[in-house]
């Protein structure tokens, strides 16, 4: 086996690690620029003589739900290692959720919340809206490349000088 044989999976790891840092800034981005618009929506909505506010909501407690969720889906062509961790197979998706009994729109999902601040909602308020939307496809975008990492890892042979033994042996999986 070559050098450059012996260097694939550890480039591999590398570009994965890559990804995932460019994964994790763009994470942070987008909720720095998603809460900074939220404060200035708010801003711009109390001008406008609405506040904008949880509690402002004069609704009974437990109407007001979120319209998107993360769920989390088992891949089945990855269960063929009885020793796999719970983590293993499983990836997050982003979900329209289901409302609450009365409180559905046509299509059978939940009522909008953002209509229960405006009948007409400002393009501002849903720009913020469409961003803290963009959030959550960002978190799963972060834990899929986390996995690709934790899989490239958990295959790369480590040595154990110890014992003189050069046999490849796999790290244990951190949780």
């Amino acid at each position: 086996m070559s050098a450059l044989d012996e260097d694939a999976p550890y480039e591999a790891l590398w570009e994965a690690l890559g990804q995932l840092e460019d994964a994790r800034a763009a994470l942070h981005d987008r909720l720095r620029a998603a809460r900074f618009a939220f404060s200035t929506t708010q801003a711009v909505e109390e001008r406008r003589g609405r506040l904008l506010a949880y509690e402002a909501v004069p609704v009974a407690a437990g109407v007001v739900r979120p319209t998107r969720g993360l769920r989390s889906r088992r891949d089945h062509n990855n269960n063929n290692d009885s020793n796999n961790d719970d983590d293993d197979g499983v990836s997050w998706v982003v979900d329209p959720l289901p409302g609450p009994e009365g409180g559905e729109g046509e299509d059978g999902s939940a009522m909008d919340p953002i209509c229960y601040f405006s009948a007409a909602p400002s393009e501002e308020l849903r720009d913020c809206q469409r961003l803290f939307r963009q959030v959550l496809e960002d978190v799963v975008v972060v834990d899929r490349a986390q996995k690709a990492v934790l899989r490239i890892a958990a295959n790369l042979p480590v040595a154990n000088p110890g014992d003189g033994n050069d046999e490849d042996k796999k790290p244990p999986i951190p949780k």
